[in-house]
C-alpha cells in the first residue's frame, strides 16, 4: 500500500487516475481526517484484504 498525495484540477483527472486505472475495486472516502471518523479501522481492513491477496485501490479526499 502506497500513500499518493494529488491535486487535480478536475474531476476527469482524478477519474482517470483511479477509476479507470481498474486493478481491483475502489473505495473511496470522503471525510474529514480526524480520529473520531474511525479511519484507523479503515486501513486495518485494507491491510488485511491485502495480506489476503484482495488488491483493492483507496482514495481519501479529505483535510482537517
Amino acid at each position: 500500500m502506497s500513500a499518493i498525495r494529488h491535486d487535480y484540477a478536475s474531476v476527469n483527472g482524478v477519474r482517470l487516475h483511479y477509476v479507470d486505472a481498474g486493478d481491483g475495486p475502489l473505495i473511496l472516502y470522503v471525510g474529514r481526517l480526524a480520529p473520531i471518523k474511525g479511519l484507523e479501522t479503515l486501513l486495518d481492513a485494507i491491510a488485511l484484504l491485502d495480506r489476503r491477496g484482495r488488491r483493492v485501490r483507496l482514495v481519501i479526499v479529505g483535510g482537517e
